[in-house]
């Protein structure tokens, strides 16, 4: 029998709501990008340097997850393919 998801970690919540607006907004946007998603761009003030470096930390930290879960649901599907 599976497993129920956990529901999301609260720390998880916490770190992204003490990220400044302008940073979460510029990460998401990429992210959005990065999955082919039309990310509608406002304007902002530009980023100091800090934040700039911040967001791209993050965007390679989102784009290294998604391409760890791509890699699981190929193991999951051999394994499910072999067990058939």
């Amino acid at each position: 029998m599976a497993k129920a998801k956990k529901p999301a970690s609260r720390l998880s919540t916490k770190l992204v709501s003490s990220l400044p607006p302008a940073v979460v907004e510029q990460a998401a946007q990429e992210w959005l990008e990065a999955h082919g998603i039309a990310a509608s761009k406002t304007p902002s003030a530009q980023l100091d340097p800090s934040c700039h470096a911040l967001t791209e930390i993050l965007t390679q930290t989102i784009q290294k997850i998604h391409q760890e879960l791509h890699s699981l649901q190929e193991r999951v599907a051999r394994l499910e393919k072999k067990n058939n």
